[in-house]
């Protein structure tokens, strides 16, 4: 019984030694390029984080004069608040956001541009004084395509501890940027 116990020891040291020696040696076969999707950068797109807080799970109903609103999670959220800034030219890239979002725009007129699930996209307009609402997992690019910086403030409902930006590849049809 003794020189059985020795002897798988002894074999499984020996594929331990031999398989670290084999994957720690770099592998002589070069490898082709990947050939994926690509996610794209936002370039002349800045984001500064204002605030960001935990709200836990919620439901806020509002009645004050004849206006109702309602606020509700049911999963242990974040709200994150961030001030944007998009130069002439500029570009979010293309992106989605794993929760519900509120746009200000402030200054200037940016379209977004998102998926329309059919193969292409749409638009939609961005203009100084609206407000505007995108879909968690709704994925799109916001382009400064005039001549004024577009100025945002943006209000994030994220998952606890998410991150607020999923980079996402670029979207490929009719109506698409590059």
């Amino acid at each position: 019984m003794r020189c059985i116990r020795i002897t798988l020891t002894g074999l499984t040291a020996s594929a331990l030694l031999l398989g670290c020696g084999e994957s720690t040696t770099p592998s002589q076969t070069p490898r082709p390029p990947v050939d994926g999707p690509r996610t794209t950068a936002a370039v002349g797109f800045t984001s500064t984080t204002v605030a960001r807080g935990n709200a836990g799970i919620f439901d806020v109903f509002s009645q004050a004069d004849g206006y109702n609103a309602r606020l509700r999670s049911t999963s242990n959220s974040d709200v994150l608040v961030s001030n944007v800034v998009v130069v002439p030219g500029g570009t979010s890239g293309w992106h989605s956001h794993p929760g519900p979002v509120v746009i200000i725009v402030k200054t200037g007129t940016l379209t977004f541009y998102h998926t329309d699930f059919h193969g292409g996209c749409t638009t939609r307009l961005y203009q100084a004084g609206g407000v505007y609402f995108e879909k968690g997992g709704e994925i799109g690019t916001l382009k400064n395509e005039g001549s004024v910086e577009g100025t945002l403030t943006v209000t994030f409902f994220l998952p606890a501890g998410a991150a607020a930006r999923i980079d996402q590849p670029a979207i490929v049809g009719a109506n698409c940027p590059p």
